[in-house]
């Protein structure tokens, strides 16, 4: 059983250290609150200083990525996580190939920011992108159990065996492993929640439409999911829809919604979406935005 060290005792990394520690390995948790560290320790958990968590075979991150004020991506967490790793590695001089877990949701890119400054550094260290994709209310059931929810782990590395690595960890679980490099792996976590929240916003849509129409929008949504297990068109290659149905049924469901006093700005801005790819494919033009 591996040797496992947790930086940030939030949500999910108290799911981690749980989820791990059941499964037998050995749990060691670092987190900058002192109510989180005695928490964890309540927990059972082994909690340690920076120092003593760098001698963890891995390491996972997963401290806090909160927005800015514009709404970018606040790495301060995550950069001050993996710095005082680098820094202590450095100053003890006991970086044997351990593994940098960042399980934190950060930018396509950012693990590429981080292995170069483990060049830089000359640190005998490795570093893996591998997302959570855990719902906060849910989130240790979730862990444990991947297959009930989105049904996939994500390994994202710049070396084979060190990705193997992690997926050792994961040997268990009751779900697909899906080994690939950072940047993949990094924005899936973006594009799974984007497409969660897509999914929301429709049936709202959906939702105020049927309630105009006097039709139960449950039993409506009840069939869709149905379909939904199939994923079709879930392409990036496909273009724009064209066809006598798709644009058809959407320009009808707009108008009827015009007559129902209602704006529906989702199903507008798919078509508002759907006649600017095709503008760009028709004239090859690269509209930014």
């Amino acid at each position: 059983m591996a040797k496992i060290g947790i930086m940030g005792f939030g949500t999910v990394g108290s799911a981690i250290a749980y989820g791990f520690k059941k499964l037998g390995h050995e749990i060691y948790v670092y987190d900058t609150n002192p109510e989180k560290m005695k928490l964890a320790e309540r927990f059972g958990f082994n909690v340690v200083s920076v120092d003593d968590i760098t001698e963890c075979e891995f390491i996972f991150i997963c401290v806090p990525t909160p927005c800015k004020p514009d709404g970018s991506c606040n790495l301060e967490y995550v950069e001050k996580a993996f710095w005082d790793l680098i820094s202590t590695y450095k100053e003890k001089g006991n970086d044997r190939g351990q593994i940098i877990v960042i399980k934190s949701t950060v930018p396509p890119g950012t693990c590429e920011k981080l292995y170069e400054y483990i060049i830089d550094t000359e640190a005998n260290v490795h570093i893996v992108s591998c997302p959570e994709f855990l719902r906060e209310k849910h989130a240790v059931e979730d862990f444990l159990n991947p297959d009930r929810w989105l049904g996939y782990i994500v390994i994202g590395g710049f070396e084979k065996d060190i990705i193997d690595k992690v997926a050792e960890l994961y040997k268990d679980f009751n779900a697909p492993i899906i080994k690939t490099e950072p940047k993949v792996a990094e924005m899936s976590k973006y594009v799974s929640n984007l497409f969660h929240a897509l999914k929301i916003s429709f049936s709202n849509e959906i939702a105020k439409i049927c309630e105009k129409l006097n039709i139960n929008p449950k039993k409506v949504m009840d069939i869709l999911r149905i379909e939904l297990n199939k994923a079709y068109y879930i392409d990036p290659l496909l273009g724009p829809f064209g066809g006598m149905c798709l644009p058809k049924d959407l320009d009808q469901m707009i108008a009827l919604c015009e007559k129902l006093e209602y704006d529906a700005p989702l199903l507008n801005a798919i078509k508002d979406v759907n006649e600017r790819v095709k503008r760009e494919e028709e004239y090859g033009e690269f509209l930014e935005g």
